[in-house]
């Protein structure tokens, strides 16, 4: 794991624009160099073929629900102009 820290920029250093063009935080790139951004497909990514998820689409279908409530949440915030503070 690598700390990127943002108020440097760092996430638009040519090194992690090499690994996400879209300076995207947080980025996961695995041991065999495959890259996954965004926080929900990160988690989807390392939960497949866990324990930690399910193959019953009623259980994934809750998962997801839940999961990206936050994103529709943000979403809605910055569209009538309210700040959302991550840190």
């Amino acid at each position: 794991m690598k700390n990127i820290d943002l108020e440097s920029n760092e996430h638009l250093t040519p090194q992690f624009l090499a690994i996400n063009k879209q300076h995207q935080v947080p980025t996961l790139e695995d041991a065999d160099g495959f890259v996954v951004t965004d926080s929900h497909a990160i988690i989807q990514y390392l939960a497949a073929n866990t324990s930690l998820t399910s193959t019953d689409p009623h259980v994934v279908a809750r998962i997801n629900q839940v999961m990206f409530f936050d994103f529709e949440l943000f979403r809605v915030m910055s569209e009538i102009g309210v700040g959302c503070n991550y840190f």
